[in-house]
Formats: structure tokens, sequence, C-alpha cells
């Protein structure tokens, strides 16, 4: 898409990247799911995308009654840890009760359940994860956060899962799957020139 002065926009698994021209693009877009769970309007979008070098290490959990923040631990080849920013939680809203999910090398997601429920209290009203479970070709991890709402299922194909997408505010407003493998490299290769590469 080209937009004022010259520059493009890429959407890539539901971001949008500000391109200045010209640039060079190879996309072949992951699969979404095509709906989240919670709210899809709640809080700030967030994103979990790994890379063809990354596997999932540990998640963070900060739960009580509902999902209050979430976040992510990845590992590429090199043994390198990286933790992503906290999703959810915002002005340091707590739920109270910390989970780590720690995964081994060869352990892949395969799963998760969970329920989405209305918040009560001093924030009542919110539509929001309340609790998660996470399946793996291991073990089961969960319950997060307190089944109660509306459930929902969703199995995938051991080595298909490639990140999560979501929403969140003072909670985890809403979270989603994303299948197949994407991943965004932007060479600088001068001012104003850009190459981006998606998987």
């Amino acid at each position: 898409m080209i937009g004022k002065n010259n520059t493009s926009h890429l959407m890539c698994c539901g971001s949008s990247f500000l391109l200045p021209s010209p640039v060079k693009t190879v996309v072949k877009k992951s699969r979404e799911s095509g709906y989240i769970w919670g709210s899809s309007t709640g809080g700030n979008p967030w994103s979990l995308l790994l890379d063809n070098n990354q596997k999932l290490r540990k998640i963070k959990i900060d739960h009580k009654d509902w999902i209050y923040s979430i976040i992510f631990t990845t590992q590429d080849f090199s043994g390198l840890l990286q933790s992503s920013k906290q999703h959810g939680g915002a002005s340091s809203y707590r739920g109270g009760k910390i989970s780590e999910i720690n995964f081994d090398v060869d352990e892949k997601l395969i799963g998760i359940n969970g329920t989405v429920g209305v918040t009560t209290g001093c924030h009542e009203g919110f539509k929001v994860i309340s609790s998660l479970f996470f399946f793996t070709n291991k073990k089961t991890d969960g319950a997060f956060g307190k089944p109660t709402g509306t459930s929902f299922s969703v199995p995938w194909d051991a080595g298909s899962f490639a990140g999560f997408y979501g929403r969140g505010g003072l909670y985890i407003d809403g979270c989603s799957l994303i299948q197949g493998m994407c991943s965004v490299i932007v060479h600088i290769i001068k001012i104003h020139r850009f190459k981006v590469y998606c998987y």
C-alpha cells in the first residue's frame, strides 16, 4: 500500500510496517486463527512471533481471578534467551500470583484451553481472559486464573505453532494463535532503503 511521501505499508501477521520507498518485499503470511478469544478492542495489541531459529522456553503469568499479564521467553539456536515485554498489567496492576511454565528444548505446544469472563470489583465490566491451560507433547500446565465464563479449546499439530497475538491493558483482554512460520527481518541497506522478508 502506497501512502503519503512515497512511503508504503506492509501488513504482516496483524502488524503494519511503515516502509520508505523503494522497498523490496517477499511475503508469505502466517496463518492466524481468524478469531480472538476475549475482547478484540480492549487494551493495546501485542504479539509473539517466533522466527525460524527460535523456540518458546518459558511463559510467566500473573493471575488470580483473571489473567493479568504474560511474559514470553524465547531461545535461539545459539542458546541466547530473550524475554518479551510484559503484555497486560498496565499501571502496575497485578493479580498477585506469579506462575512460570518452563519448556524443554524438545517440548512443543500442541494446544491451549481457557475461559473468557467479565471482570468484577474495582474495574468491573471488562471482557478478559479469565483462565488458561497449556498443553505440550509432554505435559499439561494450568489452570492459571479462575475457570469462569465461556470456554474455548484449540488443539494443533506439533510443530505448527508460531506464536500468539492479542490485546492487553489492565488484564489480558484477548488472545489468539498464529500457526505457520512468520519472521520479519529488516535490513537497513542505507538511509531510506529497506529490505523486508516474511517467511
